[in-house]
């Protein structure tokens, strides 16, 4: 028995017109470029499998990369949401901890110069406590006379200057001192 050819039975019918299901566009038999699968396929069909192919690749590779980013992305989240939960129960325990090292750091500021610890001679100090705990006029009382002025600052642990503090210790460093008479 004979096979018979689908496709150039098709060809041959004038006037018909194949509608797509997908887009709804009619076409000829032979504008559809249809072909016979049991034979070798044509060069335009290849060239559309390999291109379509190609796009599959890249658009596949971009998913991996994506897929890949989006795992570092969940890690270091996952990782920053630990570390968030630990520091949610350590701060308040931190934050109370400093708040009694600035309380009694406070105290301390006020009665070192009563304790044997303090260089300075209490009589000659005068209490600022804001931006500098003290000024010492070394000499005033013994010699009724200044020999030399310092600016103290009491810390306690490991407490640093305020910008305010670090601000006058750049004025002293740099000699912008001045004394004004009213």
């Amino acid at each position: 028995m004979d096979e018979i050819n689908v496709i150039e039975i098709l060809r041959a019918i004038s006037g018909l017109r194949i509608t797509c299901s997908n887009c709804d566009e009619s076409f000829t038999p032979r504008e559809a470029k249809l072909f016979d699968i049991r034979k070798p396929y044509p060069k335009y069909f290849i060239s559309t499998l390999e291109r379509e192919e190609r796009l599959y690749r890249r658009q596949l590779t971009s998913i991996l990369k994506s897929a890949k980013e989006t795992k570092v992305k969940i890690k270091l989240l996952t990782k920053k949401k630990s570390n968030l939960k630990h520091k949610k129960i350590v701060r308040p325990k931190q934050i109370k901890v400093i708040t009694r090292t600035i309380n009694i750091g406070q105290i301390i500021e006020k009665i070192l110069p009563a304790t044997n610890k303090f260089k300075f001679e209490p009589k000659d100090c005068r209490a600022l406590l804001t931006p500098i705990d003290y000024l010492a006029f070394t000499g005033l009382s013994r010699k009724n006379e200044v020999e030399k002025i310092s600016f103290i600052e009491v810390k306690t642990g490991k407490a640093r200057l305020e910008k305010s503090q670090r601000q006058v210790k750049d004025a002293l460093n740099s000699g912008n001192l001045e004394l004004r008479t009213y």
